[in-house]
């Protein structure tokens, strides 16, 4: 059984466990482990024995976990996976089996053991809904859908908070059959429509009103421009709405999921480990999108996912695997990486640095490039209350990254800026800055929490003449 290399970079060696499992094997991961090791013969001593062994034979990993999940199907598959196939080829898994999602999601037998917790702005009791309430819930969802004439094969979103009721819609279409697709209500109406114009729904689910930031928004407004924006629409209903066997390390994802073969490749699409590139997946898995919706020859689908590096997986995103623990660091999207001579990180490596600087109370970092291609580093400080911004801070800053990172991860330009823009899911909007900054047009604003912080960025005299 081969292993990735150990060794990295000791920028990322030191690391601050959050959390040690016991040491005790009673988890469903070591029940699972051993289940493996007897299976097939092998002497799996901990989860990244595991994990390596699934990725190599992932075809028996999907086959044992399908028997040790207990899952409930109507026709047993005739194979798993076709290994000749690539990930490229989207193949077919489980290929002849029947099963239902939310029968799955549903079938536990102890009614009154708790299957759902629920938290929500404006409301301090945890609500708890147990087993036996979420199936008559269901129950009563799909019936409704059934009689509203929803099927197999129909659109049904939710434009609505995650909570009971967006589970109990999605488990309901689930049922029946029907896709599900769900957006939050902080999205704008023109964020919306990019969405669900494309799978066109015929039944949509909302809430008339949302709390944010300890006040009440009223929602039906942007709700009648969504449904005056969809023509298949049908319906519109209106819901009244006021792994632990691993350790945990600050700033990291615990593991890459068994049966995934993710890696961070580099620009020449090899692997690194304790270097910053690109998130790919090399192998199929079963719960890999198999197509866009109207997307009949698949030239979107296989544009957004593997022109990058062709027969491979590339989501788009740019991390760091950590060779000591096995930990996966997010470093952003890879489209708004920095690549000043030649050396390339993620702007998260920037923002790790400037959060101790308690004067600072949020920052961005992009790049601005000249007419020759030439690139250089901007970052742009938001202040807290009470700082201001100044040449000693910016060295400061410039002392620190030098020390934390290297002299290559120093930014060209530190200044301040009085907003940040984000995305309605709370990231930050860093290509469309790149853009302004370029004194390019920046598409598709209502999906930004803050758009008008975007001017902001716009004819920068520092920037001029670059």
């Amino acid at each position: 059984m081969s292993k990735e290399p150990r060794a990295g970079r000791e920028e990322i060696l030191e690391c601050q466990v959050m959390w040690e499992p016991d040491g005790k094997k009673n988890t469903q991961m070591d029940r699972f482990r051993a289940a493996v090791g007897a299976a097939f013969g092998l002497a799996l001593e901990n989860y990244d024995d595991l994990y390596h062994w699934s990725v190599e034979s992932y075809s028996d990993f999907w086959a044992t976990f399908w028997k040790f999940s207990g899952i409930v199907f109507s026709r047993m598959y005739d194979e798993v996976v076709d290994t000749s196939k690539g990930i490229a080829d989207v193949p077919e898994w489980f290929r002849g089996s029947r099963l239902n999602y939310a029968e799955n999601l549903l079938r536990h037998e102890e009614n009154d053991k708790v299957a759902l917790y629920a938290a929500r702005e404006g409301r301090e009791e945890i609500v708890k809904v147990t087993f036996g309430e979420l199936r008559q819930q269901v129950a009563l969802f799909a019936a409704a859908m059934r009689k509203m004439g929803v099927k197999r094969g129909d659109r049904v979103v939710g434009y609505l908070p995650n909570g009971v009721h967006a589970v109990e819609a999605m488990l309901a279409a689930a049922s029946i059959g029907a896709i599900w697709s769900s957006t939050s209500p902080d999205f704008g109406v023109n964020g919306v429509l990019d969405r669900f114009s494309q799978i066109q729904p015929r039944l949509i689910f909302s809430v008339e009103a949302v709390m944010y930031n300890g006040k009440e928004f009223g929602h039906l407004d942007k709700l009648l421009q969504v449904v005056k924006g969809l023509p298949d629409l049908e319906r519109v209903v209106l819901i009244p709405y006021l792994n632990f066997s691993i350790p945990v390390y600050r700033g990291e994802i615990q593991a890459r999921n068994l049966g995934m073969a993710v890696e961070a490749w580099s620009e020449e699409g090899k692997a690194v480990w304790g270097e910053s590139g690109e998130l790919v997946c090399t192998k199929p898995l079963p719960c890999q999108p198999t197509h866009f919706w109207n997307d009949e020859n698949g030239s979107k689908y296989r544009k957004a996912y593997f022109s990058r590096f062709p027969g491979v997986w590339a989501h788009g995103d740019y991390c760091r695997i950590n060779p000591k623990t096995g930990g996966i660091i997010m470093l952003g999207r890879s489209d708004g990486t920095l690549n000043p001579n030649g050396v390339r990180f993620g702007s998260s490596e920037i923002y790790n640095i400037v959060e101790a600087f308690e004067e600072v109370v949020d920052s961005l970092c992009v790049p601005q490039y000249s007419k020759d291609g030439e690139e250089r580093v901007l970052l742009f400080l938001k202040m807290a209350s009470g700082h201001t911004f100044g040449p000693a801070l910016a060295s400061s800053i410039r002392s620190a990254i030098r020390r934390g990172l290297s002299a290559r991860h120093v930014p060209s330009l530190i200044l301040e800026t009085k907003g940040i823009p984000y995305t309605l899911n709370g990231k930050k909007v860093e290509v469309a800055v790149k853009q302004v900054i370029a004194g390019r047009a920046v598409e598709h604003r209502g999906a930004f929490l803050n758009p008008e912080t975007l001017d902001l960025y716009r004819d920068i005299p520092e920037l001029q003449g670059f």
